[in-house]
């Protein structure tokens, strides 16, 4: 092997080893997917089953499933990760507020 022959090789070896690291998308370097920020300020059990604070209780069941029906998780289970965690937390919240409603009229 001659000293061109090296110089060749390793010329070869550092221009693949630059190429394949540019290539390479380091994990570090991707963004993860941001987190769903937490529900910030708890809302009155009656904002979130929008009813009245005097509600009946037929009122405030009626409420419930209408909301419920509208933003339960399963109806969503086919989107995409961000939707789901969204519906799951809606719903978490709608059912909060259910028991709380139904705690205070007893």
């Amino acid at each position: 092997m001659s000293i061109t022959d090296i110089v060749v090789i390793v010329v070869a070896l550092l221009i693949g080893y630059k190429f394949v690291s540019a290539m390479m998308v380091d994990s570090k370097e991707t963004p993860a997917t941001p987190a769903m920020p937490p529900i910030s300020a708890k809302r009155p059990w009656f904002d979130v089953l929008n009813v009245a604070p005097d509600a009946t209780r037929e009122q405030i069941v009626d409420a419930y499933r209408r909301l419920i029906r509208e933003n339960h998780p399963d109806k969503v289970v086919n989107m995409a990760p961000e939707i789901r965690e969204l519906a799951e937390r809606r719903a978490a919240e709608i059912n909060v507020a259910y028991a709380e409603a139904l705690e205070r009229k007893g």
